[in-house]
């Protein structure tokens, strides 16, 4: 069971069972939107971020240029309830040694099989796609 004080496991848990392209996606857009914000938004955002998961938040920050390091001393946000997990990934702030299992997608958050689609697909009216792509792999 799942602590409902706890504000990361959840995101943290989609994060891990995104599809590579679309952990791409959220990184590149965070990323973009991020960099048109004040340095202290920056720095707040890729806390929580790496609180989520050290790949998001490293990858965040890279674009940023803001380092687990820079923001390691930053404390919780002031009515912020941490709970005991979350108090241990502070403590280890991007190096909480996060993995993603590639054979984990789908298995939490789709009974969907995605497909991603090229361009020239979409323009097609999509009437020559596989009507079964294999879990978890895209088309070129």
């Amino acid at each position: 069971m799942i602590e409902r004080r706890n504000d990361y496991i959840h995101a943290r848990g989609r994060y891990c069972t995104m599809m590579d392209w679309e952990r791409d996606d959220l990184v590149l857009n965070m990323g973009t939107l991020l960099g048109q914000c004040e340095r202290d938004v920056q720095e707040r955002m890729v806390w929580h971020f790496l609180m989520v998961h050290d790949d998001y938040g490293t990858r965040v920050g890279k674009m940023l240029g803001i380092s687990a390091d820079d923001i390691r001393n930053l404390p919780p946000l002031p009515k912020q309830i941490l709970t005991d997990e979350d108090k241990r990934r502070l403590q280890n702030l991007g190096r909480n040694g996060d993995k993603i299992d590639p054979n984990v997608w789908g298995q939490w958050t789709s009974s969907v099989k995605n497909y991603k689609a090229s361009a020239e697909e979409v323009l097609g009216g999509m009437r020559n796609i596989p009507s079964a792509p294999a879990m978890g792999q895209a088309a070129e």
